[in-house]
């Protein structure tokens, strides 16, 4: 019994020793980039004040003046590009 007590000991001191350690080494909200698939095209719009909307099957981009200025995915709320 008292071997059991020992590793259940050193089994709860390693949790909180490790997990200590690895909420400090956590990547802070903000700082990560979604990345999607803007390769295949389904619709292209060029609107009244110049610009063109592009949907593809990771989101819709924006395009003012030769460059992406907007881009929508579903981290922004998108829910999904096809139903």
């Amino acid at each position: 019994m008292n071997g059991f007590r020992n590793i259940l000991l050193v089994l709860l001191l390693s949790t909180l020793l490790f997990h200590g350690r690895g909420i400090g080494n956590a990547q802070p909200i903000g700082t990560w980039s979604s990345f999607t698939s803007q390769s295949t095209v389904l619709d292209v719009l060029h609107d009244p004040s110049g610009r063109i909307w592009s949907v593809t099957e990771g989101g819709i981009f924006m395009v003012e003046e030769g460059e992406i200025v907007r881009n929508l995915t579903t981290t922004d709320g998108m829910y999904r590009i096809r139903p």
